[in-house]
C-alpha cells in the first residue's frame, strides 16, 4: 500500500501536477481518473491528430511527433499547471456536447429533418396570413364604419331638413312618415356600427 502511494506521488511529481490540484481531488480514484486517465486520453488524442496533420503519410514519423509532443508538455510543466485543468472542463463541455447531440440526433432523427421544416414553415406562414388577414379585415371594416357613419349622418341632415319643411307642405303625414323611415335606418346604422367596434 506505501508502495502504491510512493508511485502515485511519483508518478504526479513527474507530471507536475501541482498540490492544490491535488487536494482537489481527494481519494486515490479520483486523483487516478481525473488527473492521469482523462487527461491522457485527450491530451493523446490530441497529440495524435497533431502528428497526423504534420506527417499523413509517414506512420512512424506521425508516433514520433506524438510521442515528442507529450515529453515537451510534459517536461515544460504545462500538463500539471494548465492543461489538466483545461481539459477537464473540455470533458465535461464534451459530455454535455454529445448528450445534446444525442438528444437531438435521436429524438428529433435528422430525416425527419425536411418533414419538420416544412411543418415549422407552413405553421409560420398560416401565423403570417392570420395576422395580415386580421389586419385586412380591421381596414375593411374601418372603411365600412366610415362609411356607415356618413350614411347617418346624411340621414340625420336629411331628417333635420325635413322637420324644418314639415310645416310648409300640406302632406306631412308623409313626411313623417318619411322621416320615421330614415330614423329606423338611422338606428339600423347605429346598431351595424356597434358590431364593428
Amino acid at each position: 500500500m506505501v508502495a502504491e502511494f510512493q508511485i502515485l506521488n511519483m508518478i504526479f511529481e513527474v507530471l507536475r501536477i501541482t498540490p492544490e490540484l491535488l487536494y482537489k481531488y481527494t481519494t486515490i480514484q479520483d486523483q487516478l481518473l481525473w488527473l492521469i486517465f482523462i487527461p491522457h486520453i485527450i491530451i493523446f488524442l490530441f497529440l495524435f491528430s497533431f502528428g497526423y496533420w504534420i506527417s499523413p503519410g509517414h506512420h512512424g514519423l506521425r508516433y514520433l511527433l506524438t510521442l515528442a509532443g507529450y515529453i515537451v508538455i510534459v517536461f515544460t510543466g504545462w500538463y500539471g499547471s494548465l492543461l489538466v485543468p483545461i481539459v477537464n472542463t473540455f470533458f465535461i463541455m464534451l459530455l454535455v456536447t454529445a448528450f445534446i447531440f444525442f438528444i437531438v440526433s435521436k429524438v428529433i432523427h435528422p430525416a425527419r429533418g425536411a418533414a419538420l421544416h416544412n411543418l415549422f414553415t407552413s405553421i409560420g406562414k398560416r401565423a403570417g396570413e392570420a395576422i395580415v388577414g386580421e389586419k385586412r379585415l380591421r381596414v375593411a371594416n374601418r372603411k365600412k364604419v366610415d362609411g356607415l357613419i356618413r350614411e347617418k349622418k346624411a340621414l340625420e341632415k336629411a331628417i333635420q331638413d325635413l322637420q324644418a319643411e314639415k310645416g310648409r307642405f300640406t302632406e306631412d303625414r308623409e313626411i313623417a312618415a318619411e322621416i320615421a323611415r330614415m330614423r329606423r335606418k338611422v338606428a339600423e346604422i347605429d346598431g351595424e356600427i356597434a358590431t364593428y367596434i
